[in-house]
């Protein structure tokens, strides 16, 4: 099955960055200028250090999570993966180019592709299943949407845990028929095969040896927020870091959706929506938007094309399955 579908997925990149533009237009250049040239550089070194802890918990993560899968491999050749694959994120909408990491590490350990994609996946979903609940506790607690926040909070979790059922080998069972009838798969086809043995592989490691992992993601957004906290600072933007953490959860779901790279455009609309929602000018969030490409997708995108270019494996075997 290919990682990577160039050709299909570049027409979706322009839609972020049509946003973008629609949004600079919105706003006074000269203002978002003024802001970015105010910067506190010392603020920004501080966020640039926790990014950097941010990313690294995230990597030890990933490594334990392919030690329970029973997938031996140094961290060294870990962090070389995922932050190669990290650049492919950057470079692919709805950094779905982060899964490569799953072929990266099977080139080197040589053992089953499933297994391989499944801890991508379950990794993966640690970062969204956070992202998500803060955006539902946030919904909650500023009340978002008035009297009907908690109705909304409760609908959004529901959605949330709803695809769970399918790590229940019984109703799995069930659900085949019903797929069938709809959709006219075959449950015998090999690439359904291939899924019901990755959802398989990830019931292996949804247990009680996932709460450290879960620890690790919750220290790792922590390090994530405070960045996020620090570059509003180096901005003078007077913004509580309980509103930090909801605004930047929400922007990273948007960000989610594949019509753009790195976030350009899906990412700054979101911030907009929610700064100037709170009083804010649409330029702070702007300037906000901006740091956050720096310290992330810029830094981490350049350490990760040094990484992609020097992996052992073939790139251009990569691009032919692509």
């Amino acid at each position: 099955m290919a990682l990577l579908n160039y050709k299909k997925l570049l027409n979706m990149k322009v839609v972020g960055i049509i946003v973008l533009l629609l949004l600079l237009w919105q706003v006074d250049i000269k203002k978002l200028g003024l802001a970015l040239s105010k910067t506190d550089l010392l603020y920004i070194a501080g966020a640039l250090a926790f990014m950097v802890i941010h990313v690294l918990l995230k990597i030890v993560r990933y490594h334990s999570l392919l030690q329970l899968q029973g997938i031996k491999i140094s961290f060294f050749k870990t962090l070389h993966c995922s932050l190669a694959a990290f650049f492919l994120s950057f470079v692919t909408p709805g950094r779905v180019g982060e899964f490569a990491k799953a072929y990266f590490i099977n080139k080197i350990d040589g053992g089953s592709k499933v297994k391989a994609f499944s801890g991508a996946l379950v990794d993966r979903l640690c970062d969204v299943f956070i992202l998500f609940f803060i955006t539902i506790l946030g919904i909650s607690f500023l009340n978002l949407f008035g009297a009907s926040s908690i109705i909304i909070s409760l609908l959004l979790l529901f959605l949330l845990l709803s695809p769970s059922i399918v790590f229940f080998p019984k109703v799995r069972v069930c659900l085949l028929p019903i797929v069938e009838r709809f959709t006219g798969v075959h449950h015998k086809l090999t690439w359904f095969q291939t899924v019901v043995s990755a959802l398989e592989e990830m019931e292996a490691v949804f247990n009680l040896r996932l709460i450290p992992l879960l620890i690790l993601s919750g220290l790792a957004y922590c390090a994530f927020f405070a960045s996020c906290h620090l570059m509003l600072a180096a901005l003078a933007v007077p913004l509580s870091f309980q509103k930090v953490v909801f605004f930047v959860s929400c922007a990273s779901i948007i960000s989610f959706l594949p019509i753009s790279f790195a976030g350009i455009g899906t990412r700054d609309a979101g911030l907009v929506f929610f700064f100037t929602r709170d009083g804010l000018a649409g330029e702070s969030a702007l300037a906000f938007s901006f740091l956050i490409f720096i310290c992330t997708y810029l830094f981490f995108g350049i350490a990760g094309f040094i990484c992609f270019m020097t992996l052992d494996c073939s790139r251009k075997e990569l691009m032919e399955n692509s």
